[in-house]
């Protein structure tokens, strides 16, 4: 498991023999939650009312002019409940746990890896490579090779590649060699890029912990 492997992505990983994670990987969020949006209070703002006939009381229910009806919002819960229910089984029978014991480690919470560890989410520490010496012991394969699946880039993927390769990375940092690089509208972005690289390059917490700011945008 890389950065961050929570929710469905460790639901995918307690089929395996082992879980590793790498020393600063995001797990667990063992829960489920769902949302339904509707908008009747919107649409009445501005003079616009839904109304209707239906032969049963789901006839139009998940419209969203109108507020779910009661039957509506429990048959939502009961699903998520069972979800749940089936994670916490899932998790419980991969892991030699009870799903009592998975419960007080899930109820969406996140851990990081080495507290991970000592709850038994996952069994080791390390890297990719680590991960894929252990999966050849696992098959008892001494001589392997391994090939990494990279998935083709968009067109607009590929094009943004092709700007970054053309454009000396180092120079971004002196905002004098960069005049007349990009011109309206292209300069927008580029400023947001070039501000977005630099924090990166102040992102060098030795535990790989960070807080975002989505109000501010800054990395503290």
């Amino acid at each position: 498991m890389g950065s961050v492997a929570a929710s469905g992505g460790y639901w995918i990983a307690t089929a395996a023999d082992q879980i590793w994670a790498s020393p600063a990987t995001i797990t667990g969020s063992i829960g489920i939650f769902g949302i339904y949006p509707t908008f009747k209070d919107t649409l009445n703002n501005i003079g616009i009312y839904v109304d209707g006939v239906g032969t049963t009381t789901q006839a139009g229910a998940y419209g969203l002019g109108m507020e779910l009806p009661e039957s509506t919002q429990r048959a939502i819960q009961l699903n998520v409940e069972k979800g749940y229910e089936r994670f916490l089984q899932i998790v419980s029978e991969a892991r030699n746990m009870t799903p009592e014991e998975v419960d007080v480690l899930g109820q969406g919470r996140v851990w990081l890896a080495n507290a991970a560890l000592e709850q038994g989410l996952v069994d080791y520490l390390g890297d990719l490579d680590n991960a894929i010496e252990a999966a050849a012991n696992l098959a008892g394969i001494e001589q392997y090779r391994t090939q990494q699946i990279i998935q083709p880039l968009s067109p607009t993927e590929m094009l943004m590649q092709s700007v970054l390769n053309n454009v000396n990375i180092l120079s971004w940092f002196s905002p004098m060699n960069n005049v007349g690089l990009f011109t309206s509208p292209l300069n927008d972005i580029y400023q947001q890029f070039n501000e977005d690289i630099q924090e990166l390059f102040l992102s060098n917490d030795p535990n790989s912990l960070y807080l975002q700011c989505f109000s501010c945008l800054n990395t503290f």
